[in-house]
């Protein structure tokens, strides 16, 4: 009899160890899967913040642009009315007044 015990000890055994094992496969998964998901919504971030730099630059050139048009406008359309407006009578070369 006591040959049975003996037999049916190990296969107890490796079954606890098979337990054991399953175990930790299914929290190292899920340990993996949270890291994962972790990382995604760490990217996500990033990119978010990303979107919004690049969204603040594009803002930011769109204004200078705007300024450079509303400058370039206010100095070129009175020079190109009639009778010259701004640039009337201005000299335009440093010898026009030099004599």
């Amino acid at each position: 009899m006591r040959v049975e015990e003996d037999e049916v000890a190990p296969d107890n055994e490796m079954a606890e160890f098979h337990q054991r094992a399953t175990a930790a496969t299914t929290a190292a998964i899920q340990a993996a899967s949270q890291l994962a998901q972790l990382l995604i919504e760490v990217r996500i971030a990033q990119l978010q913040r990303a979107a919004r730099a690049s969204e603040e630059q594009a803002r930011q050139a769109r204004a200078q642009a705007r300024a450079a048009q509303q400058a370039d406008a206010a100095v070129w359309r009175p020079a190109t009315r009639p009778g010259g407006g701004a640039l009337r009578g201005r000299r335009t070369s440093p010898r026009s007044g030099a004599g």
